[in-house]
């Protein structure tokens, strides 16, 4: 029996959430899932400038990388599941290689980003 490989992507949500909290400076306090939400969507949104982007077909088809030019003016949205190109095409199934998230986060950490929670005040 060959052994199992395992999946080198992870998902952009995950790895938003991964990155989030080796970088915050205190443990994560979110005030409601928007808020949840809006951090995990800012922190994807930097690693998509830190580390190139994979996307698959809804049936998990072959993946293929995003171009930076894919990539300009794009959005992240419903906390870091979903990603909207400038011309509209939209992705649901947004991935990062795991090294690449390694290395993404280095570099985040690197520049002096202590964190990713926007400018909000608890309701």
């Amino acid at each position: 029996m060959a052994p199992r490989q395992l999946n080198p992507h992870v998902a952009l949500s995950v790895a938003a959430l991964t990155a989030h909290r080796q970088l915050a400076a205190k443990p994560p306090a979110f005030y409601d899932v928007e808020h949840y939400n809006e951090v995990l969507n800012t922190v994807a949104h930097a690693l998509m400038r830190a580390a190139p982007l994979y996307v698959a077909d809804a049936d998990g088809g072959e993946r293929r990388t995003l171009s930076e030019a894919d990539l300009d003016g794009a959005s992240v949205r419903r906390g870091a599941t979903l990603l909207v190109l400038a011309d509209g095409r939209s992705f649901r199934y947004v991935s990062l290689l795991r090294d690449d998230l390694r290395s993404a986060i280095a570099i985040l950490a690197r520049t002096g980003v202590k964190g990713f929670s926007p400018q909000r005040t608890p309701k």
